[in-house]
C-alpha cells in the first residue's frame, strides 16, 4: 500500500497527500490497467480474438467480456446500486464461466467495447467519490480476500485486469503478433 504521508504531485500541478493520494493513485492505476488490455485489443480481428493458444484457456473476447462483469458486479457490491449488466451478461462471462469456441454464442465486439467501457467508467467514479472514512470500510464479505477494505477494491481491479491482459498479450504471441509494451 502507498505511503498516506507521502505527496504526489497531480498532472495540473497541485499537491495530494493522505487519502486523496491514495485515491489518484487507484483511479491512476485503473485507468493505465485498463488502458493497457484495450492496447493489448486494439487491432485484432474477429478470428483472433476468439484464438486460445493451445486450444484452452481464454480467448481475447471471453476477456472483454469478463472484465465488464467483473466491474459491473465488484462495484455494485461495494456501492449497493444494482448490476447494470444483465444476469445473461454474467452468466456467459463471470467466474466460473467457460470460454465458447464460437462468437455467436457472445455479444458483439462492439458491445463488449460498451460494456466495458461503461462499468469501468461507473467503478473509476465510485472510487473518486470515496471519502477517506468510506476507502477504509470494510467489503462485503464475498469481496474480502479479494479486497479487504473499499480502496483495496480499486487496486486489486486493476491487478485482475493485468492477470488477463497476460492472456491477451499470449494470445497475441502466439498468434505472432507484435509486443505493446517493449
Amino acid at each position: 500500500m502507498p505511503n498516506p504521508n507521502e505527496t504526489i504531485k497531480t498532472t495540473e500541478g497541485s499537491t495530494l497527500t493522505g487519502g486523496a493520494r491514495i485515491r489518484q493513485l487507484a483511479v491512476q492505476q485503473m485507468k493505465w490497467s485498463r488502458w493497457y488490455v484495450n492496447a493489448l485489443l486494439e487491432g485484432l480481428t474477429g478470428d483472433q480474438l476468439m484464438h486460445r493458444p493451445g486450444g484452452k484457456g481464454n480467448h481475447p473476447l471471453w476477456v472483454m467480456g469478463h472484465l465488464a462483469s467483473s466491474d459491473d458486479q465488484i462495484v455494485s457490491m461495494l456501492s449497493g446500486a444494482a448490476p447494470q449488466l444483465p444476469e445473461s451478461f454474467h452468466k456467459l462471462f463471470g467466474g466460473g464461466s467457460e470460454p465458447s469456441d464460437d462468437a455467436s454464442d457472445y455479444p458483439t465486439r462492439e458491445e463488449l467495447v460498451q460494456s466495458m467501457q461503461s462499468a469501468h467508467d461507473r467503478f473509476v467514479s465510485w472510487v473518486e467519490q470515496l471519502d477517506d472514512e468510506a476507502m477504509n470500510a470494510p467489503t462485503p464479505e464475498p469481496l474480502q480476500p479479494f479486497a479487504p477494505d473499499a480502496i483495496s477494491a480499486a487496486f486489486s481491479l486493476s491487478a485482475h485486469d493485468l492477470c488477463h491482459a497476460g492472456q491477451i498479450s499470449t494470445a497475441r504471441a502466439s498468434l505472432g503478433l507484435p509486443r505493446v509494451l517493449v
